[in-house]
């Protein structure tokens, strides 16, 4: 049995009560004691060496990078766009930053976007786990979403990799979000210190725990 600590936007910053951010990270893994944690970015632009060192010197680390980064520091540890890990007994892989209409320093053009997609389903023939800051257009979810391109590309392309389980970042407004969709599980935990929200996924029974700074708040099986 093995237990994956799933984070997103973490968000260390300067603002009042943020730049504590990576130390309830830490107090957190202490705790929780996971044999790896996985990220969907957003570490905050106030990330730095010493942070991450203090991370990865207690638990390997699988992470995409958002678009609120320390980028000169994150892209050196961040997963490559489509590459497969197994972990614990599953498959997963990751796509880094917002679809955009080219690359730049958080964004993935939307053409190589697809590409990797392919990639992917190409190499696997069943995804446990995919991670990706980039947001998916779910309306049920997030009611104030706009209907781009970008948005719906993304769920599309989950739409045709069906992830057991999407840990998704980048959108705000409560601690998690969960739905089971035809193509798999969604999740987006909000790690940040106004929720202090992250999720515990069990390999043994493939359930998923989310709780907040401590606090059991939802439970669901993939």
């Amino acid at each position: 049995m093995a237990k994956l600590l799933l984070v997103s936007d973490l968000h260390k910053s300067i603002q009042p009560g943020e730049y504590d951010a990576v130390n309830w990270l830490i107090r957190t893994i202490d705790e929780v004691k996971p044999n790896a944690l996985i990220s969907a970015g957003d570490w905050g632009e106030y990330l730095t060496q010493d942070d991450l060192y203090a991370v990865i010197s207690r638990v390997p680390l699988i992470t995409v990078y958002g678009n609120h980064e320390n980028f000169g520091l994150i892209k050196h540890y961040a997963i490559s766009d489509g590459s497969i890990r197994r972990v614990h007994g599953l498959t997963l892989s990751g796509i880094n930053g917002l679809i955009s209409g080219s690359d730049g320093e958080y964004t993935i053009g939307l053409g190589r976007f697809m590409r990797v997609i392919d990639r992917i389903r190409r190499k696997v023939n069943s995804l446990d786990l995919l991670i990706m800051h980039q947001p998916l257009y779910l309306p049920d979810q997030y009611p104030w979403m706009k209907n781009d391109e970008y948005s719906v590309a993304a769920l599309d392309a989950v739409k045709l990799l069906k992830p057991r389980l999407l840990l998704n970042g980048h959108m705000t407004g409560g601690c998690y979000n969960h739905a089971k969709y035809e193509w798999g599980n969604y999740l987006r935990v909000d790690s940040s210190q106004r929720f202090k929200c992250y999720a515990i996924l069990n390999t043994d029974d493939m359930s998923v725990r989310v709780f907040r700074n401590g606090d059991e708040e939802y439970a669901f099986n993939i």
